[in-house]
């Protein structure tokens, strides 16, 4: 039973980590090295892990034509949305301004990355969505396996 829940923390902890877009780890080897996924991502010009991994299938040129469409209208969505920096006025702060923003921002976004997600999902075939799985259950391996290792 432990190792059920401990299995589906790690899950949880894989599934939230590849698909934050904003994730700042503190040092752990004292080389002063974070684990920042913009920069992370900066590397290969995707927006997140679950788009880099879709882009490592063989696709098509109009499959690639659409995800491209996908994410673009999923940064115009995100760039429309009200921001926390909304509720600081010149002279005044709107503290529940600010945390309702804050709070509706982050459901969006999270709504908004499941909505793309599908919708990416949705433009690959049978083959390309079975090998995205096998992508994703080895790197969760990994993750488990360094996990295992670092304790």
């Amino acid at each position: 039973m432990n190792k059920k829940i401990i299995l589906v923390g790690l899950v949880v902890a894989l599934a939230s980590s590849l698909f934050a877009g904003d994730m700042n780890c503190p040092p752990q080897d004292g080389s002063g090295a974070r684990c920042n996924m913009k920069m992370m991502n900066a590397k290969n010009n995707t927006k997140t892990p679950f788009i880099s991994e879709v882009m490592k299938l063989k696709l098509s040129d109009e499959q690639k034509a659409k995800i491209k469409e996908l994410m673009q209208q999923n940064m115009e969505k995100r760039a429309s949305m009200p921001k926390p920096m909304d509720a600081f006025g010149e002279k005044t702060f709107d503290k529940e301004m600010f945390i309702k923003i804050s709070k509706e921002k982050k459901e969006q976004q999270l709504e908004n990355k499941a909505n793309m997600m599908q919708s990416v999902y949705n433009v690959l075939d049978d083959a390309q969505k079975k090998e995205l799985k096998e992508i994703l259950q080895n790197k969760m391996m990994k993750c488990r396996t360094a996990m295992k290792k670092a304790a």
